[in-house]
């Protein structure tokens, strides 16, 4: 009787920390992308232009080349992240798609992909959708 007890009081416990487990993941996608911004914004200071990179792993390889930085994060589950630029390398969006749209950052306001070379869904509230995005405009 005792193990049964403590066998449905761990699965609720288990259950309640899934949530907090999301959004923390949630809080990580977007402290990575920050953290990127930061470093593209190191690249432009150097080079006068975004990298023209196609992907998340020539991003990485055209920072690492820079001297920035040797590694870039991945997503906590899926490993991946998205990058494009846009303007001729004067701006880019970076995006990531969070696990509950109620992890969307306060005041949130989606960067245009317009111009860039690859549009991408920025919609962060939608339930079905979920993706951040960040831009340097």
């Amino acid at each position: 009787m005792v193990v049964a007890i403590i066998a449905i009081l761990a699965s609720a416990l288990l259950v309640g920390l899934g949530g907090a487990r999301q959004k923390a993941r949630d809080a990580r996608r977007i402290a990575d992308l920050r953290n990127v911004q930061s470093a593209l914004e190191v690249y432009y200071a150097r080079h006068n232009e975004y990298p023209t990179s196609t992907s998340w792993a020539d991003l990485e390889n055209d920072l690492n080349n820079a001297g920035i930085t040797s590694q870039l994060p991945g997503d906590p589950l899926t490993g991946t992240y998205d990058y494009v630029y846009c303007d001729n390398a004067q701006r880019y969006v970076i995006r990531a798609q969070l696990e509950s749209s109620e992890n969307c950052p306060p005041n949130y306001s989606a960067p245009s992909t317009i111009n860039c070379n690859q549009q991408l869904d920025c919609d962060c509230l939608d339930p079905t959708k979920r993706y951040v995005c960040f831009s340097f405009r």
